[in-house]
């Protein structure tokens, strides 16, 4: 779906390859933490194509965040990739990513609203400074 709304709108591989990784970590997470790997629920997946942005939506009706601080990265200078965890990146990769991450549970609803800044719309704020 990525792919497609990309060509449409003639995005270049490397902002759809930054949706497509939001996209995939924040329903691996819906998945895995809200839903705990059950296989019967169900996800809703919104995305809105804007004048300057792409926003993307993704609500479940698992376990919710107690709190949902930007992650900080979980990998430092003296690391060796064979002691990097499996898991833990997702967050902190939607974040660099995307331009805007937001979450809310409310009424049993838990909602990630994920923004990205189209590049020609980035362009026009630049060139008119």
């Amino acid at each position: 779906m990525i792919t497609l709304i990309g060509s449409h709108l003639e995005l270049d591989a490397e902002f759809c390859f930054e949706l497509e990784i939001a996209v995939v970590e924040a329903v691996n997470n819906a998945i895995i933490h809200a839903y705990a790997d059950d296989p019967s629920q169900q996800l809703d997946l919104e995305i809105a194509c804007q004048d300057d942005a792409i926003t993307i939506t993704l609500c479940d009706q698992g376990s919710c965040f107690d709190c949902f601080p930007e992650p900080s990265c979980p990998v430092t200078d003296n690391s060796a990739i064979e002691d990097l965890p499996e898991s833990g990146f997702g967050l902190y990769l939607i974040h660099q990513v995307m331009d805007r991450v937001d979450y809310s549970s409310e009424h049993g609803t838990n909602t990630l609203t994920m923004k990205k800044i189209l590049p020609s719309a980035k362009d026009d704020d630049t060139g008119s400074t």
